[in-house]
Parts: structure tokens; sequence; C-alpha cells
């Protein structure tokens, strides 16, 4: 083995990104430190392992295919102006072994002696085909790309890592976990964090206190929660389970059964195979390729479902709703018996056009309750609708095709985008964090109001740089309704269709509006309402015209929906 230990006085600090290489935020020099380093290295095998236990420090792993040794500098910085600060840096204890399984590497503090401020580094450099088990009480973990196993623990910092070989697990009780690829299964548990994961071969069971679950691909069983954030997965290949507490939960398509909850957000899955339990007591529900049996219920919002042709549905599927309406496009060469009941009476109904339905209980439309059976092509397996106080609107899908091809191409679209601007996200906000947190070790006392005037313009421009990556992906920056009804500066109301009139049609109409940087509505897609009220409502927010929406200095293009309400007197 071989070691060695300098020290020296420092005047600056470079700040390292978590991923990647970015370009440097402009920082006035921290103050001098005193540094001690301590290296060493072993003769290493291919196949071995690293074991890293510290009390304190940031670590990263580098990796080099085909190395024969495992080298590793420990750099421990403290402030020159702390008193003893040579004798801070020498109580930090750095012990390095050989074992028959590769290298053991311990940092220690002696605690109850120990006072003041250390900033501690580890650099570890080994073969690529590696295994990997990392543990630190106070720091983030770095890991590129390995072929073996990788275990990453966090007493509360960011654990990174790019492409692992083999099974994974990561803790951290406070950072985010970010992982590119991973080849075996994956454990990822945050107490606060968010936790985004690009493809995962085996199982992924992952779990946020709080944050956000972003995820690519589950290739076997997918155990995905939250207490408070949302879920996203593009593809699972096996069973998927997801539950949050207050979010959101979208999933394009699993091979496998799908069991999702939510006590607060909506459920969106793009295309369903297997079975499929959904319920969510604060949203709405849209499942956009129904192909297999789903039971879904919501408490406070509506149910739409899509079943595109050529389709047969192979059991029976029920949807639910207490407060919203029940919408379902069906095929009409589709053999199935849709059975439709209403609770609520007063204006609800079940609305059927062209479809041919029969009132089985209930007496009339709008009555205090009504069911009505739909029979198609003799019959098959049952659809249960059932509206406690909302509408059941069947359509045939076939008149709304056009719509239907475009939502789904949106849907799929939008996962390729949120993939996209999350991981930047979580990129960027990581390579902040460590940047702060160097930073506010490096800083002095009487420099304290300076640098929280530094964190809060940093801040700010963070939130710049997010608006202008999401611009940069999507082409322009989405504004939710409400704030973008402030900027409206001139609007039409929508003339009622003289043959809606007529025919005593009412309902709502939704329109995603893409509004160009002078403010200007230059496209509009119809999310959902009958074809008379729609184009009534087309033509009039055509002619809207809104304030110009502007990022810093820069004036941007921006999309949102609109809600229009189309009623009789």
């Amino acid at each position: 083995m071989m070691a060695g230990v300098s020290i020296r006085g420092c005047g600056g600090l470079v700040l390292a990104g978590l991923l990647g290489s970015a370009a440097a935020l402009a920082q006035t020099p921290p103050p001098k430190t005193v540094v001690v380093e301590r290296t060493g290295s072993f003769a290493a095998r291919e196949g071995g392992r690293l074991k890293l236990v510290t009390d304190m420090g940031s670590v990263r792993v580098t990796t080099q295919p085909g190395a024969a040794q495992v080298s590793y500098r420990v750099t421990i910085q403290a402030d020159s102006g702390q008193a003893d600060a040579k004798k801070l840096v020498d109580q930090f204890s750095v012990s390095a072994k050989g074992t028959s399984e590769g290298v053991w590497i311990t940092g220690t503090v002696p605690w109850t002696s120990f006072r003041g401020r250390l900033l501690v580094n580890y650099e570890v450099q080994l073969p690529r085909r590696y295994n990997v088990e990392i543990s630190t009480n106070a720091g983030n973990v770095r890991l590129d790309e390995i072929e073996g196993e990788a275990t990453l623990i966090s007493a509360g910092g960011n654990l990174v890592a790019r492409n692992i070989g083999g099974p994974a697990r990561l803790e951290t009780k406070g950072g985010h976990i970010i992982v590119m690829d991973v080849s075996g299964s994956l454990v990822g548990t945050t107490l606060g964090g968010h936790i985004y994961a690009g493809r995962i071969k085996g199982d992924g069971t992952l779990r946020s206190g709080g944050g956000h679950v972003t995820v690519t691909s589950i290739g076997g069983r997918a155990h995905l929660s939250t207490e408070g954030g949302n879920i996203s997965l593009e593809r699972g290949g096996g069973t998927v389970t997801a539950t949050t507490a207050g979010g959101r939960i979208d999933v394009g398509e699993a091979a496998g059964a799908i069991r999702a909850q939510s006590e607060g957000g909506g459920i969106r899955v793009v295309r369903l195979a297997g079975p499929t339990q959904l319920q969510t007591a604060g949203g709405s529900i849209y499942l956009t390729s129904v192909q297999g049996a789903v039971r879904a219920a919501t408490a406070s919002g509506g149910i739409t479902a899509w079943i595109p042709t050529s389709v047969k549905i192979q059991a029976a599927s029920e949807l639910e709703c207490s407060h919203g309406d029940i919408v379902v496009y069906v095929p009409r060469e589709l053999a199935i018996t849709i059975d439709a009941s209403v609770e609520g009476g007063g204006e609800h109904r079940i609305d059927a056009p062209g479809l041919p339905l029969k009132i089985v209980s209930g007496g009339k439309q709008g009555a205090q309750g009504v069911r009505g059976e739909v029979t198609l092509n003799g019959g098959g397996e049952r659809l249960r609708l059932r509206a406690l106080d909302g509408n059941v609107r069947l359509r045939f899908i076939e008149d709304f095709q056009p719509l239907y091809e475009r939502i789904f191409k949106a849907h799929m679209e939008a996962f390729e985008k949120m993939r996209e601007w999350e991981r930047s996200m979580m990129e960027e906000q990581s390579r902040k964090q460590e940047e702060l947190r160097r930073r506010e070790e490096q800083l002095k006392e009487k420099e304290k109001q300076k640098q929280d005037e530094m964190l809060q313009h940093r801040r700010s421009r963070l939130q710049e740089w997010s608006l202008r990556m999401r611009e940069t992906i999507a082409g322009r920056i989405p504004v939710n309704a409400e704030d973008q009804s402030k900027k409206l500066v001139s609007d039409v109301m929508p003339k009622y269709p003289d043959r809606a009139r007529r025919e005593g049609i009412e309902g709502i109409v939704w329109l995603e509006v893409n509004i160009d940087k002078d403010g200007r509505v230059e496209e509009i897609n119809v999310i959902e309402g009958h074809q008379l009220l729609a184009q009534a409502a087309v033509d009039a927010v055509r002619q809207w015209r809104y304030a110009t929406t502007y990022v810093g200095e820069k004036p941007v293009a921006v999309t949102t929906v609109i809600r229009l309400v189309f009623r009789l007197n």
C-alpha cells in the first residue's frame, strides 16, 4: 500500500455538480482553509468489494475498465478562522486495509472531544467490475458506472448513480435519489426527497416520505409509494402497485396487473392490458386505452375511459363515481353489455346518443335513480357504470377518432418530456444543493448576511432556469388556468348553437389552448365535449387575447386549459 498526507493553506474551492459537467456559478472566494489529504492504494481484482463507512463526508466513486487497483484520496478541511483548525482536521481519523474480499475504508471522529466544523470529501477510483457498499452519516454519494452490486446509504444527503450492473439499494433520510439504469432489482428509500430512476431490469421498490417518484421502466414487479408527491411510471413489465397520500399517479403502460390508490390526486393510465384496480379520494381517473378488466372508483372527480377498436374485453369491469360524470367511448363492433345507473336524479341522466339504451328500472330519465342497459353486437362481458351524483355518457369511439389519436399521442409524448424534464431538474437541484452546502461550510459568521442574499439570488436563477428548461423541452411554458385567466385582456362569449338549443344539449367543453408570445391564441385542441358545443367554444376562444407572459425579460409562448360550461336556462 502507498499512502501520503499533505497539509496546505487553501484560498479557493472548486465546486463540482452531481452529474455531468456544468458551468460554475460566480462566487466570492471562501475564507482560507487548512486542508489535510490522506491517500492510499491497494492492488485489486475484478469482482472485489469496496466497503466505505464514514461518520461524515461526501463520497465520489469513479470506475475504470480493467483497473488493477483501488486508490483513494480523502480531503479534510477546516476554516482557519476556527480555533485550533489544525487540531480539528487531525481529529478526523481515516483508516484503510485490504481484505480477502477487497478494500475497507473507515472515517471516524472522536465525538466526545470533537468541536468545530469540518468539510470531508472522499474520492475513490476502482475497477469497473466491482461491488460497493458506502455509508455516510452526513454527505452526498455519487457513483459512476459500475458492473457490480451497489449499496449507498446516507443519513441526509443526495444519492446519485449512473449505471449499476447488479442489484442496488439506495437509502437516504432526507436527500434525493437519482439513478440512471439498473441491471438488477432496485430498492430506493428517502424520507423526504424525490426519486428519479431510469430503466430497472428487475423488480423496483421505491418509497418517498413526501417527494415525487418518477421511473422510466421497471422490468419486474413495481412497488411505488409516496406520502405526498406524484408517481409517474412509463412502462411496467409486471405487477404495478402505486400509492400516494396526496399526489397524482400516471402510468404509461403495464404488462401485468395495476393497483393504484391516491388519497387526493388524479390517476391516469395510458394503456392497460392486465387486471386493473384504481381508487382515488380526490381526483379524476383517465383511461386512454382499456384492453383488460378494470375496477375504478373516485370519490370526487370524473372517470373517462376509451376502449379502442379491435379490442375484445375478456372480463367484467366496473367504474364508479361519487361526484362527477362517467364518460365511456366504445367501438361500434364491440360485443359488450353495459349496465349503467344514475342515482342522483334531478338533472343527472344516462346520455347515450346512437346507442340502443333501454331503461330497465327507475322510471324516466332525470327521476330519482335510473338504471339502463346497452347491448351491442349480441352482448358480451358486462361493463357496470355507476354514478352516484353525476351523469353517465356513452359515445362511439369512431365518432371521436381524431381526438382520441391526438390524446393518446400527447399522453405518450408527455411521459418522454416529463422524464427529460424531471432528470434535468433533479440533476440541477442536486448540484445546487451540494454547492450551497459547501459554500455554507466555508462562510464566516460575519459574512452570513451577504451570503443569504447570494443564496436567494441563486434560487431565483434556479427557478428561471427550470422555466427555460421546460420551454426548451415542450416548446412553451405550461400555465394553470387560474393564473392564465388573470392575463385575459379581451374575450368573446361562445354563441349557443341553435341545433344544440333545439335538441336540449348541455355540457362542459375542455380546451387545450396554445398562446403565442404576443398573447394571441394560435392553436386549440378539444380535450372533451359535445361536437356542437365544442365548435362554438373553439370559434369564441380563437378570438381571445392575453397579456404577454415573461420569463425574466423574455416573452414566452404558453399552453393552458380552458373550461366552458354550456347550460340552457
